[in-house]
């Protein structure tokens, strides 16, 4: 079993990493996980969000599967990943502390003139010298590469972690390191390709000849924003110079795996968008920058999981797109075992599941439960099980599960509501406006859950995954009453589990019987 590494770097690979936790709690992950972030801008809204996603992925994973309590099983896809990262040292900034300039960096009023020469022929004076970096490199790769390769180093906590487990790769155990990024930008554009030059020189200095792996995936440009107002303009990111910066770096990576050059990456992954997926607003960073989901990105996860899963083939450059510019569907997501159905089933149960706990199950776990008389699915799964609903320990635990499945609806809707490129694009994933709609009060593209569904709503819930074959809220009932009950279930997680289990696509349960 391999050990799997994930770094997000810059704004866009902190969104990457909290969609990655949202695909683990689907069954999409591997089975086990180091998730890291590299971002200059501390405040860093994205950043902060993957951070509590983390958090709340551990807390949930630890109450449902604990052997002998409330066990689920660990052998379900359900949160299958065991993520090992410490949520408060989940990130690293290079650059930490008070408002730094790359003077700061570089000690430049203590270098000598000859020297002093150097830093103004390759930094302009005022606009990059003199920028403050404490929100980020601003799309400046030059800044950020400067800064990222003068404070990377093995004595840095966040660093220690990954070089640590470099030198078990001598000890015969397979190391995969995937870092994901955007190729335009400051802190992404810059750190992707630095943090792997070094790493894989660490793999030479370390005499490691086998046993690691280093992927990546590059997002190309996916999306534009507002133009910055006048006085920002020069300190900030253009969303019309996102291609120009591309270009160069694209022909900058070729020349990475070209003739004799250094193999760095293993793997490269690129994906992007074809119209840009328009943004509703701009901020130039810290906790306002909180740039919703988009589809793009699931690219670069799944990705990543390919990576983890499978054998590396001899390819080193991969590009991924789908087949039809006017709409997107299932079929438009590459897989990650060859099982096409792969990413629609498990996606599709998550939700599933989601929202029948919402709707119809947490209602009799909360304030109902002691009304109920002779539901079978209640004493089978429930008493039977000695889960005391009186406790204010399991009705915290209850709470935490909802809020939890409540996030991972808001977030395939958020994802969904804001992927268009243009506005009669068909998105034919999950059916989001049966259970939420986008609050067009507010500029980050969030969504709002509905409070209770219609009765049409109800009778239509076996559509809500578009082209799959899932069940009816009646013939999950029904599958809650006939349970099949694993051994290695307990308290509570009998009843998760057959919930989860009684969502899942009818095609791939008729296979498992």
């Amino acid at each position: 079993m391999s050990e799997c590494y994930l770094i997000g770097v810059g704004g866009t690979g902190s969104k990457i990493v909290e969609s990655y936790i949202k695909l683990c709690a689907a069954g999409l992950g591997p089975s086990n996980l180091w998730l890291g972030m590299v971002d200059q801008d501390e405040a860093n809204g994205n950043v902060a969000r993957s951070k509590t996603a983390i958090e709340n992925y551990q807390r949930l994973r630890s109450f449902i599967k604990k052997e002998g309590k409330n066990n689920i099983g660990f052998e379900t896809n359900f949160l299958k990943t065991d993520i090992k990262t410490n949520p408060e040292d989940a990130s690293w900034c290079p650059l930490p502390g008070v408002t730094p300039t790359l003077k700061d960096v570089f000690s430049y009023d203590l270098l000598n003139p000859a020297l002093k020469d150097t830093m103004d022929c390759l930094y302009h004076t005022e606009d990059e010298l003199n920028l403050p970096l404490d929100e980020g490199f601003r799309a400046r790769p030059s800044i950020g590469a400067a800064a990222i390769i003068s404070q990377m180093n093995e004595n840095t906590p966040f660093w220690q972690k990954l070089f640590d487990a470099l030198d078990e790769a001598n000890s015969g155990k397979e190391i995969k390191i995937f870092l994901v990024s955007s190729i335009f930008g400051g802190t992404g554009a810059s750190g992707f390709p630095s943090i792997a030059r070094l790493l894989r020189e660490t793999v030479k200095k370390k005499n490691i000849t086998s046993g690691v792996k280093i992927g990546g995936a590059l997002m190309l440009p996916y999306f534009s924003f507002p133009k910055p107002e006048a006085d920002e303009e020069k300190q900030v990111a253009h969303a019309e110079s996102f291609l120009e910066q591309s270009r160069g770096a694209l022909d900058y990576y070729s020349r990475m795996f070209e003739g004799e050059g250094e193999k760095v990456f293993d793997e490269l992954y690129l994906a992007g968008a074809d119209p840009l997926i328009p943004l509703k607003y701009f901020e130039k960073g810290g906790n306002n920058q909180k740039n919703p989901p988009l589809i793009p990105e699931i690219y670069a996860c799944l990705a990543a999981s390919k990576f983890f899963e499978k054998q590396i083939s001899t390819s080193k450059i991969y590009h991924v797109a789908r087949n039809n510019s006017m709409s997107f569907s299932w079929q438009d997501l590459p897989s990650v075992n060859d099982n096409k159905y792969e990413v629609r089933n498990l996606i599709g149960q998550f939700t599933n599941m989601s929202l029948a706990f919402r709707e119809i199950y947490y209602p009799f776990l909360t304030t109902k439960w002691e009304t109920i008389q002779n539901e079978s699915w209640f004493s089978l799964l429930i008493r039977n099980e000695n889960v005391d609903l009186s406790d204010d320990e399991i009705q915290y635990e209850i709470e935490k599960i909802k809020l939890f499945l409540d996030d991972f609806l808001e977030w395939v809707s958020t994802l969904i509501f804001n992927s268009k490129g243009f506005e009669n694009e068909k998105i034919s994933l999950i059916n989001c406006e049966q259970f939420s709609s986008l609050d067009n009060t507010n500029k980050f593209g969030e969504v709002i859950l509905h409070d209770k569904l219609s009765n049409q709503q109800i009778s239509n819930f076996q559509n809500l995954v578009d082209g799959g074959n899932f069940p009816s809220l009646a013939k999950i009932f029904i599958s809650l009453n006939y349970p099949k009950k694993f051994k290695n279930r307990s308290g509570l997680g009998v009843f998760l589990g057959e919930l989860y289990d009684s969502c899942n696509a009818i095609e791939s349960r008729d296979r498992n019987d």
